[in-house]
């Protein structure tokens, strides 16, 4: 009865085994297919970097303005602000 058992569990490795090398050997023909083409992946990925590249180009160029103004109108800011002052006032009582 062992025996039979230990058939039928070597059985159903070996197909499962078998399986998965010809699902590997699809997969890999798959690959050198006509239809497949690196060239067009590495073009997507050629373009998906200038996409990158061109939104922090953007990003910086509206960013770098908008920080100079904030340093420069932070001392006036910090000069006139009157809540601030009431709060500096009320901290030192």
């Amino acid at each position: 009865m062992r025996s039979v058992r230990r058939q039928t569990i070597s059985s159903a490795v070996l197909t499962q085994t078998r399986l998965l090398v010809e699902a590997r050997r699809t997969a890999a023909g798959h690959r050198k297919h006509a239809s497949y083409r690196p060239s067009a992946e590495q073009g997507s990925a050629a373009l998906a970097s200038a996409r990158g590249l061109l939104f922090y180009l953007s990003t910086f160029a509206l960013a770098l303005p908008l920080f100079v103004s904030m340093l420069l109108l932070a001392p006036f800011v910090a000069l006139f602000d009157r809540h601030r002052c009431m709060h500096a006032q009320a901290r030192a009582r």
